[in-house]
């Protein structure tokens, strides 16, 4: 029988955040919650050269497919579905590895705000994050697009009407329950928000778990 546990919590990472993953490993967060059994951490990093579907050894995920921005919506989608299928558990949390030293304006998007979210247990939700975009328009597409550099060209009004209006927890750090992971079944919704949506994920996981 699978270990029952209450999370897996999912540093999303890559090669080169090599020094954001040291810092988290030296917070005293990272320190408490690896001695606390009722979890599991794992480091997930995307490669497409590995021989199988993922590779799971000690804390390290390692997930077949390409490591690039636009290739974040199948990196997502593979890191819940292979989860969900791994582990038993009641919540995943997911937080991006960079947040540990994230600079911005909104002080809602930093490492102290996850720790209050994380003490306080608000990732005990069907969904849940430390920060919800709200009302945001199709068209935002075009700045992550330009802050992450990315040249192709993307009809993004092929899966939502010109209208149409996201509400979404920041990718830096949400969470989900095991039945909304559970929903992450096509891996062909992940290769549509590659396609038309830049790959962004965190929407991508809104998205997806509205669906029955």
């Amino acid at each position: 029988m699978k270990k029952q546990y209450l999370g897996i919590i999912c540093i999303y990472t890559c090669s080169d955040h090599e020094k954001y993953n040291i810092k988290i490993r030296n917070t005293d967060w990272y320190k408490k919650i690896k001695k606390n059994n009722k979890f599991k951490v794992l480091f997930v990093y995307a490669n497409n050269s590995i021989n199988k579907k993922f590779h799971l050894r000690n804390d390290k995920l390692i997930l077949k497919t390409k490591e690039d921005y636009l290739n974040l919506s199948v990196k997502t989608f593979y890191m819940i579905k292979y989860c969900s299928n791994i582990f038993n558990f009641k919540y995943f949390i997911k937080i991006d590895a960079s947040l540990i030293d994230y600079k911005s304006k909104n002080k809602s998007l930093s490492f102290d705000k996850f720790l209050n979210w994380f003490e306080k247990k608000d990732w005990v939700s069907s969904y849940a994050g430390i920060f919800k975009n709200r009302n945001v328009k199709i068209e935002s597409l075009y700045g992550w697009k330009s802050r992450k550099n990315i040249k192709e060209v993307q009809n993004i009004y092929k899966l939502y009407p010109r209208n149409y209006l996201f509400n979404y927890y920041s990718g830096k750090a949400y969470s989900l329950s095991y039945s909304n992971c559970k929903k992450f079944l096509n891996i062909k919704d992940a290769i549509n928000y590659k396609n038309y949506m830049y790959g962004i994920e965190d929407i991508m996981v809104s998205e997806i778990i509205k669906s029955e």
